[in-house]
């Protein structure tokens, strides 16, 4: 990850590159806070993370490596959960559950050839979103209001 700012003096905008081609094009957070894998961006009343998926750390104690995109996407699209093996269908089911992600909450576009799948719970005031660029996997994670989520997720560019 790296954090960069537009060519073109102080008035340029910032934006988070999360990899080759794809960044976030947001106002300066206040704070930016990094914890292992991820980076954190917080603002007044609102904050958001990144994390680039790795396959041997996304579910404890179990490696999922080479596996990253079609887990992530059971997620959101549940009958892709029967071509798992039972353990993993469940891994999903239940991961699905942990982050809040139902039918009626679901979100899915496109941005160039990027997938952003999403999911926004407005009484927990969080939402999570998954971006699928080049066979890998970008976690958004955010707790705040469902119009800074829609900033968040309107943010999403190619580079």
């Amino acid at each position: 990850m790296l954090l960069a700012a537009l060519a073109g003096g102080a008035q340029a905008e910032p934006k988070l590159v999360i990899s080759a081609g794809a960044q976030l094009r947001l106002a300066a957070a206040p704070t930016l806070v990094h914890s292992g894998p991820l980076l954190v961006y917080q603002y007044g009343d609102w904050s958001f993370s990144h994390e680039a998926l790795q396959g041997d750390s996304f579910y404890q104690g179990v490696d999922l490596t080479g596996m990253e995109v079609p887990f992530v996407r059971s997620l959101f699209e549940p009958r892709l959960r029967q071509e798992f093996a039972p353990w993993l269908a469940a891994l999903s089911e239940e991961q699905a559950q942990v982050l809040d992600i139902t039918e009626a909450n679901i979100n899915h576009s496109k941005v160039g050839d990027m997938e952003v799948w999403s999911s926004y719970n407005p009484q927990a005031r969080r939402g999570e979103a998954f971006i699928f660029i080049d066979q890998a996997v970008h976690r958004l994670s955010m707790k705040g209001g469902k119009a800074q989520f829609d900033e968040l997720l309107s943010a999403i560019s190619r580079r």
